[in-house]
């Protein structure tokens, strides 16, 4: 996972987005930025297409206040003034986007099979963040995750 000094998507994605991020102008201060790795880059920019859609055509004010991976998933929080129809659509969006990233690796993108367990065991010995990893990717480093800051 890239930290906030990346030039990659991430600090693309903020700035094209600025009615979704905040500050706007500054991707590495945006708050929201998305603390996940590559893998998941085409399921957010598709959120944040859908959320700019149901945002633009009400009207209302949204902020994204944290993207990251927990339990395995991504997380979208987000805070702003939606009427109830618009706040559906934008709830929609995140809720596809969240149960899609229980099936799709977090580094390569590729599906990965996810087993139901109880939430204090959907982690590996090593580090919780295996549980949005491939076997694939997780063979690939030995099975130990990099730290991530």
């Amino acid at each position: 996972m890239a930290l906030r000094s990346d030039s990659g998507w991430r600090a693309q994605l903020v700035p094209s987005y600025p009615d979704l991020f905040h500050p706007a102008g500054d991707p590495l201060a945006a708050e929201g930025w998305p603390a996940v790795d590559d893998g998941w880059r085409e399921l957010l920019e598709r959120a944040c297409a859908r959320i700019r859609a149901a945002v633009r055509d009400d009207g209302g004010s949204f902020r994204a206040t944290q993207i990251k991976e927990k339990y395995g998933s991504l997380r979208f929080y987000w805070s702003g003034r939606l009427s109830p129809e618009a706040r559906t659509r934008v709830e929609e969006a995140i809720d596809l986007a969240e149960a899609r990233t229980a099936t799709t690796c977090e580094v390569c993108g590729e599906a990965r099979h996810r087993k139901l367990r109880p939430r204090s065991a959907v982690s590996c010995r090593i580090q919780p963040r295996a549980a949005a990893r491939c076997a694939r990717c997780l063979r690939s480093n030995g099975g130990v995750l990099p730290l991530i800051f």
